[in-house]
């Protein structure tokens, strides 16, 4: 069981995927680059993104923003935005579905120099999108200086990936769809396809009863995977927010995934790497 800092009980990460446009545009396979569907990309840069900074400005936390590099391109004042307030930018691929291609390396590389070149930032951690999670790309991600990913959700986390049968140095924070905000409020009806809503108040108050529980075990951590265009709608930001303040009143230690994954290598005696 793992120790936070400050005697924290239960770490909380809150994780945004900048997926926008790509989400229905690579997904939506029966009618790609539906207008409709893909205003509502649109809507989580234009709307939901500056909702969601403020807010994360009022309840003076940090979080970590997943970008596919090919939206860097489409709204670069967006990303740098979100960095020049102090939030972490995280590797998602170029794109968002069967990103990594036939050469994961020269996609990591792209994606890499995209986001050098927009914002100065070496991303710490990857998390792949449709692709199976393989050693080989835990090796590749090691290689490149990497030490994060979250893929997996067969455990409340953190937990040391295994290459060859031996922990190494990267940890998977785990994701599970529990924490993913699409699993509440997708109310988009075309492929991928989900069919029901609940309010803002039903969603946060599963989140903040699962809050508690992993606040009673101590020791856990919750790496929420957030989507801009449905979580950015007023309600939600707000409804968030009042969660943010619950969880800080209630012994959570709120970080960037970079920072829980630091911390984790520390614990575990890892050397950290350099930042």
């Amino acid at each position: 069981m793992m120790e936070w800092p400050d005697g924290k009980r239960v770490a909380v990460s809150f994780a945004f995927d900048v997926d926008l446009e790509l989400n229905w545009s690579e997904s939506n396979r029966l009618d790609p680059g539906h207008l409709v569907h893909m205003s509502k990309g649109t809507y989580g840069a234009k709307q939901g993104i500056p909702r969601i900074l403020n807010m994360l400005d009022v309840q003076g936390i940090q979080a970590t923003f997943f970008v596919p590099a090919y939206n860097a391109t489409v709204y670069p004042e967006v990303i740098r935005e979100i960095h020049r307030r102090g939030h972490e930018i995280a590797n998602h691929g170029l794109h968002h579905f069967d990103s990594m291609g036939d050469d994961p390396k020269l996609v990591f590389e792209e994606a890499e120099r995209i986001l050098w070149e927009l914002c100065g930032v070496k991303p710490t951690g990857f998390r792949p999108t449709e692709e199976e999670f393989t050693e080989s790309l835990g090796q590749l991600m090691l290689e490149r200086g990497y030490y994060y990913t979250s893929y997996r959700g067969n455990w409340d986390g953190p937990h040391l990936v295994e290459i060859g049968e031996k922990s190494v140095p990267l940890v998977d924070l785990m994701a599970d769809a529990f924490y993913d905000d699409t699993a509440y409020d997708y109310y988009i009806d075309s492929p991928p396809a989900r069919y029901g809503i609940k309010s803002a108040a039903q969603q946060m108050e599963i989140w903040r009863e699962e809050f508690d529980g992993m606040a009673e075990e101590g020791g856990r951590v919750m790496d929420f995977i957030i989507h801009p265009q449905f979580i950015g709608r007023a309600c939600r930001v707000n409804a968030l927010g009042e969660l943010i303040a619950y969880m800080k009143s209630r012994g959570a230690w709120i970080a960037t995934n970079d920072a829980v994954a630091r911390w984790v290598l520390q614990s575990k005696g890892f050397a950290l790497p350099a930042h």
